[in-house]
């Protein structure tokens, strides 16, 4: 090999030894290998800098606890339903109204009993012909005995009774199941015989006779 074309060489492998941070003047053959080894080392670091930099993946979104509860499936039975709403506290005072009138008039009752005097408070203030609320149908005159004057004593919040009637009333409000007096506007006890006119009897339950 020529004189010159060694010099080229060595010329050569100088620049790219001076690239890769060599020292000057090193051989040719001392100058190829280091470069090329710090260069593929150079690539090597800069793809882990890379893949360290990647976002991180998003963590799996959860449901509140509320959330989690509506997401349960549905009871297969109005009791199991009852036992996951059941509470000593009401949320408004609807709902106290509405739970008041099961606890007083249907508390020994059925489920489906109490169920289904609930509805009737609920379907008078759909029709028209009562109040529109659920506590102006409760304290209307003359239409249930635990009222006096347009107010009523609160049951006592310990007691099992009362937690059931506030998770019939949760139910008939939300409309998470239907009595098989779901369409009535009337109910009296089996014992009474109030005489009214006008009216279609739709079915009993335990100790009350449910009309429309």
């Amino acid at each position: 090999m020529s004189l010159s074309v060694r010099a080229a060489l060595a010329a050569i492998a100088s620049l790219f030894v001076l690239g890769a941070g060599a020292v000057p003047g090193a051989s040719l053959a001392s100058g190829f290998v280091p470069a090329i080894a710090t260069v593929t080392s150079l690539d090597t670091i800069s793809s882990d800098d890379l893949a360290d930099k990647a976002a991180p993946a998003p963590a799996p979104a959860t449901l509140d606890a509320r959330a989690e509860t509506q997401a349960l499936p549905q009871p297969a039975t109005l009791a199991a339903l009852v036992d996951r709403k059941a509470d000593d506290e009401t949320d408004s005072r609807d709902e106290e109204c509405l739970a008041s009138t099961v606890y007083y008039e249907a508390k020994s009752e059925t489920l489906n009993g109490q169920l289904a005097v609930a509805e009737v408070v609920i379907n008078r203030t759909k029709s028209g012909r009562f109040p529109a609320s659920i506590c102006s149908v409760v304290t209307q005159p003359s239409q249930f005995g635990f009222v006096r004057g347009g107010r009523f004593q609160v049951p006592p919040q310990t007691s099992a009774a009362w937690k059931t009637a506030v998770a019939i009333a949760r139910i008939a409000l939300d409309g998470a199941w239907q009595s098989t007096a779901a369409s009535s506007l009337y109910f009296h006890a089996v014992r009474s015989r109030p005489g009214w006119a006008n009216v279609t009897r739709v079915t009993q339950i335990g100790g009350h006779i449910f009309y429309r």
